[in-house]
């Protein structure tokens, strides 16, 4: 069995880059990557959704500010090859939950 590089599982510590909308971010860990965050989904900042989707946008900007390194549980990819990740904030709590909690993201299980 192969290695997969950068590594998709486990808890890590990563930087975060940029905020790409309520459910997707970019991050590095050994190299750039892009996530999304496990077991939510937020409005899209577009179309019809797009006053929700900016909302949901803002609102992770809250709890993850690029430059700032964040640890990260790493489960698997989705379709899109994207990386699967729950995130922590500084005092531990997952910044998934927040976002569920807030209203600003739907439970999402695909």
């Amino acid at each position: 069995e192969y290695a997969v590089f950068p590594p998709s599982h486990g808890y890590q510590t990563v930087l975060m880059d940029l905020i790409v909308d309520g459910d997707t971010v970019d991050f590095y860990f050994l190299s750039p990557a892009r996530g999304r965050l496990k077991g939510i989904d937020a409005p899209e900042p577009k179309g019809e959704t797009k006053a929700d989707g900016d909302k949901a946008s803002a609102g992770l900007k809250v709890h993850l500010k690029p430059d700032r390194k964040y640890r990260a549980h790493l489960t698997g990819r989705d379709s899109f090859q994207r990386v699967l990740v729950e995130f922590y904030g500084e005092d531990g709590m997952s910044v998934n939950l927040r976002m569920l909690n807030q209203g600003l993201a739907k439970p999402y299980d695909p």
